[in-house]
């Protein structure tokens, strides 16, 4: 087939994109590992084209993590929004990987502290790898004080009282801080993390608006909320989620410079259509490996 140069190109170019999913090496970027239905929530936060952060492991977040060319290897630390299975599911699969990659040093996790419907984010990770007790003993050398054939797993419980924000963890690459989020009756966190001179934060599910995560996402560069569920029969949104307004009046309040919807229904431009009626900023509807730059 006969195809002009600049056709050829663009063609290319084309594929190219169509097929690309790992976000671009230089600065900072968010890409989505865990959007469509069944509702998952998974988020890789790349500085410089490594994977520094994970925020959530839902079901189907660890295929989307080996297909994004990410490595375990390289994260500083994992932060969960709260224990529900579609933001922790794939947890064991990626520690179970990442023993393939080489790690050398302890790998934080930080999540929230225990309810009475959920253990905390210690004993869950206990849980599953403990070597008398846990889900997996086979896996108890990496988070037991003895073991020395692997690097170690360093759960940590947020407990946060009131709309504080609380500063977590902070390195050379990046500053991690959190307040307590509405997800009732479970404990659940936001989380902003700052890097690169940007300001990243995630909501996690809400079922009520908060005036932590106004304080949180105060002038951000970029925030992630998750879509409220489908308008039913009445043209009414499903309260499981914060609704579409709630969501813009945040955003707005804020002064949040980008908004990046996801983790239910990401194709429903209705959402972003009430969101735009409160929050006049760039509003985003994400798809898995989406990459977007703050």
């Amino acid at each position: 087939m006969n195809v002009r140069p600049w056709l050829a190109g663009l063609l290319a170019s084309w594929m190219s994109a169509a097929g690309a999913t790992t976000c671009d090496s230089d600065g900072v970027w968010v890409q989505v590992i865990g959007a469509r239905n069944p509702a998952s929530s998974g988020y890789i936060v790349w500085i410089n084209g490594k994977a520094r952060a994970l925020i959530d492991a839902g079901s189907g977040s660890a295929i989307n993590f080996n297909n994004s060319k990410a490595r375990v290897a390289d994260l500083d630390l994992v932060l969960f929004t709260h224990l529900h299975v579609n933001h922790t599911a794939d947890l064991v699969t990626l520690v179970q990987s990442s023993l393939a990659e080489g790690r050398a040093r302890p790998l934080p996790i930080y999540g929230p502290a225990r309810s009475k419907l959920m253990p905390s984010t210690v004993k869950f990770v206990l849980t599953l790898f403990d070597k008398k007790r846990g889900l997996y003993p086979y896996l108890g050398a990496l988070v037991s004080p003895f073991g020395k054939t692997t690097y170690k797993l360093q759960p940590h419980n947020i407990r946060i009282k009131g709309d504080n924000t609380v500063a977590v963890y902070a390195n050379e690459r990046l500053r991690v801080s959190a307040v307590t989020v509405t997800r009732q009756p479970l404990p659940s966190l936001a989380w902003r993390l700052e890097v690169g001179g940007k300001a990243l934060v995630f909501s996690s599910d809400l079922d009520s608006e908060v005036n932590g995560l106004r304080t949180l996402a105060r002038d951000a560069d970029l925030l992630v909320v998750h879509n409220p569920s489908r308008i039913n029969t009445r043209d009414l949104w499903q309260l499981r989620y914060l609704s579409p307004d709630v969501i813009g009046r945040t955003a707005n309040t804020a002064n949040v410079k980008k908004l990046v919807l996801a983790h239910r229904n990401p194709q429903n431009q209705r959402a972003i259509d009430a969101i735009k009626v409160n929050y006049p900023g760039v509003s985003i509807l994400a798809d898995e490996l989406d990459c977007v730059r703050p």
